[in-house]
């Protein structure tokens, strides 16, 4: 799962396997995220997807597979 959480003016993207990965815009951060979800389902047929940390809440963008 990609996660996207909230941080200082920006969002961090949690890939599960590695974080760090800062954006400034939101609109930014789900199209990013949502490619690397689709890419990591294409080449690992495991089923992914992005989901954003709303308060204290996840809410779920996309699921592929």
């Amino acid at each position: 799962m990609f996660d996207l959480i909230p941080s200082s003016r920006g969002w961090c993207l949690d890939a599960g396997d590695h974080r760090g990965l800062w954006f400034a815009d939101r609109e930014i951060a789900v199209a990013a995220a949502e490619r690397s979800a689709q890419l990591r389902h294409r080449l690992s047929r495991r089923p992914t997807g992005v989901q954003v940390q709303v308060q204290d809440k996840w809410v779920l963008l996309a699921r592929y597979g």
